[in-house]
């Protein structure tokens, strides 16, 4: 969590228990407010603890995050291509749209506000933090300043240039020499045009963002069977605990030959044929497509048969994956006891 804290007389009881009622509505919308482009508000609170009425407000902390006006992002030589830039508006756009919908605006906008918590993911830090403090202007007048900010926001970003307002036109202007038709012409809605209506400017922009929908659901699929992997491999890993757990453990409760007898004993040479065969010149097999498909039948307790022979091949035995592991969990229940 990240703790913000900010010093504010106008707003605080008295007591200061609570928040005066007037601050408290925004507060309390912002609370019960979750967006994946936001940062989540989780607690707000005053406190005379720094020698003034200050209010604190509870924050998601995001480790290694980058605010978008750090230098790694502004002065870097590499240029944002369209794609990579239509992720950020995208995000963006869609966090302000959504706060919007709850009867707040962000006022905070800016490069400092807008933090990147991993490779393409992008968030608004301290939404609605000044709607709290200051009410100085109507409601429609800061959704014209949010949609203006983000314009700034981008050309900035794009021309990496802290004074693209001194002459927004000419700042425009540059912008085609670099990036889309589309591009230019959203950024010139948003700082040039005013009485903003969203759902037009989003409807002239419905194809680049359907592409960046695709793009999204491609990377959730990618996570999802990364996700499913590192699933396999953790099943993998625990059956082989398991297994290393009973394969010629020394005793158990005065029992100096449980490993060797009853179900142990198809356990142990399960295990020495997954892990301890050679070749016919008595060379080792170092085959781990072998290691692998062994333990996914036996987790998967397949009804297959497996040829199990003893090192000195007096003692054979023909048994299924399912067996094996109905044996090996009885084992394992055994060491729990």
């Amino acid at each position: 969590m990240e703790l913000r804290i900010v010093f504010t007389e106008s707003m605080v009881n008295d007591d200061c228990k609570s928040l005066s009622a007037k601050s408290f509505v925004p507060v309390e919308k912002l609370l019960k407010f979750d967006h994946p482009n936001i940062v989540q508000l989780h607690e707000a609170f005053t406190t005379y603890a720094f020698d003034d009425n200050s209010l604190c407000l509870v924050y998601d902390y995001h480790p290694d995050s980058i605010a978008c006006d750090t230098e790694s992002m502004l002065k870097t030589a590499t240029m944002f291509t369209d794609q990579q830039i239509w992720t950020f508006i995208t995000q963006i756009f869609s966090a302000i749209s959504a706060i919007h919908k709850i009867g707040l605006t962000v006022d905070i906008l800016n490069l400092g506000s807008i933090i990147q918590t991993s490779p393409n993911r992008y968030r608004l830090a301290w939404a609605g933090l000044s709607y709290i403090l200051i009410d100085s202007l109507n409601y429609q007048s800061k959704i014209e300043n949010d949609f203006y900010n983000f314009g700034i926001v981008i050309l900035r970003l794009l021309l990496k240039n802290a004074n693209v307002e001194k002459n927004i036109k000419a700042s425009i202007s540059a912008l085609t020499e670099r990036y889309s038709n589309s591009l230019v012409n959203l950024v010139s809605q948003l700082v040039l045009e005013k009485n903003y209506n969203v759902d037009t400017i989003l409807a002239s922009h419905a194809s680049i963002l359907l592409n960046q929908f695709d793009s999204i659901n491609r990377q959730l699929d990618n996570m999802e069977n990364n996700m499913m992997n590192e699933l396999s491999n953790g099943r993998i890993s625990r059956l082989l605990c398991k297994l290393n757990f009973i394969i010629n453990r020394p005793e158990l409760r005065n029992d100096f030959r449980w490993s060797e007898t009853g179900d142990r004993y198809m356990l142990s040479l399960f295990y020495s044929y997954v892990f301890h065969q050679v070749s016919d010149k008595g060379e080792p097999i170092l085959d781990m497509a072998h290691v692998i498909s062994n333990i996914n039948k036996l987790d998967a307790g397949s009804n297959e048969h497996v040829l199990l022979i003893s090192k000195d091949e007096k003692s054979c035995l023909i048994v299924s994956y399912k067996s094996i592991q109905t044996s090996l969990e009885l084992a394992y229940k055994e060491l729990l006891k």
